[in-house]
Formats: structure tokens, C-alpha cells, sequence
């Protein structure tokens, strides 16, 4: 993968500003994580593990999401008056 990331500095810029520039861009063409999944080879079977186990970590989030916001609505009552509107009434 070819990445071509230019700044361009004029002699009134300041250096930090510069590096700020550089490293938003490096990070939305994508290159350090292309330069991180080279770092070392893995076999396929390790990346199928590593592949497998982040969708695990994410189902597991997601639940766990979708938990808390049930909790949330435990305690409240639906109005039975009017079904379709849906509307949420608190249980006083």
C-alpha cells in the first residue's frame, strides 16, 4: 500500500503544528495500522483466532449494551389505554 501524506510549511509555521498535521493525516489515510498489521507475520489460523475473538468481544458488548438499557426501563408501565400510541407511563 503506497501512501503519499505531504504537508505543506511555509517559513511562518510552527513545527508542532506541522507533526499535528502530519499524524491527522497518516491516521485517515490508514497507514499506521497498515504498518502495525506488518509489524510481524502471523499465520492464518492465529488470524482467524484473533478474527473470531474480537467478534466474540463485540456480540459481548453489544448484550451488554442491550442490557443496560432494558435495566433502564424495568420498573416503567406501558399505558393500556392506548396500545398504539406506545406511550410510557412511570409507575406512581
Amino acid at each position: 500500500m503506497a501512501v503519499n501524506v505531504q504537508i505543506e510549511l511555509d517559513k511562518f509555521t510552527d513545527i508542532d503544528h506541522a507533526l499535528r498535521q502530519f499524524k491527522k493525516k497518516t491516521a485517515s489515510s490508514g497507514l499506521w495500522h497498515e504498518l502495525k498489521r506488518h509489524e510481524e507475520y502471523l499465520p492464518p489460523s492465529v488470524r482467524k483466532r484473533n478474527k473470531s475473538a474480537k467478534a466474540r468481544q463485540k456480540i459481548r458488548k453489544a448484550q451488554k449494551k442491550r442490557e443496560q438499557y432494558e435495566a433502564k426501563f424495568e420498573n416503567v408501565k406501558r399505558r393500556q389505554d392506548d396500545p398504539l400510541r406506545g406511550v410510557i407511563a412511570n409507575d406512581h
